[in-house]
């Protein structure tokens, strides 16, 4: 579907809106988009530092694509789930981080822009494993990426830093970089 969606807290998937590892729950914005590449099925935050684009709560096995999330809290949120995909996503002008992911496991970002956050772009926490594959993180106002406890394998990916004195990549906890 295509279209701009209001959201005031987000939307949020449980333990309930998990599928299987044959057969996951895929959540697909349109397909097709607009000229300057961005997804034409956008979700929009009410800039609420305390809000969320997307929120996965003890979900499993979900396939998220092709979805742009701009002026939420956190644009995309994990947290104690597994077997997640998320590609062609865009995640702008995060009033916190633009994505958290904490205590989950079997994560993999594919083909993501996020840019223009108020925080970290991509933080970790809590014994993640995560990766991130052809993406790029760009122009947030801290770190890159801030992993806290866990892995995350990182590659083909362009990283960047609004601020100078800040790092683009923060590992406490274990961590690749390829």
């Amino acid at each position: 579907d295509s279209g701009d969606y209001q959201v005031g807290s987000g939307l949020v998937m449980g333990p309930l809106d998990s599928g299987s590892v044959a057969s996951p729950v895929m959540m697909l914005g349109a397909l097709s988009c607009s000229v300057n590449g961005n997804p034409l099925t956008r979700i929009l935050g009410n800039g609420s530092v305390t809000s969320r684009g997307i929120s996965l709560e003890r979900s499993r096995n979900v396939s998220i694509s092709d979805f742009m999330i701009r002026d939420a809290g956190t644009g995309f949120q994990a947290t104690n789930s597994a077997n997640l995909t998320v590609q062609g996503m865009r995640v702008f002008e995060s009033r916190t981080n633009g994505v958290v992911v904490g205590s989950s496991s079997n994560v993999l970002f594919q083909g993501m822009l996020i840019a223009d956050g108020e925080y970290v772009g991509w933080a970790g926490y809590n014994n993640i494993q995560a990766q991130i594959r052809n993406s790029v993180i760009w122009s947030n106002q801290f770190e890159a990426i801030r992993v806290v406890g866990g892995s995350l394998n990182l590659s083909n990916s362009v990283l960047q830093s609004a601020n100078s004195p800040n790092y683009i990549f923060v590992l406490q906890g274990g961590g690749t970089i390829k």
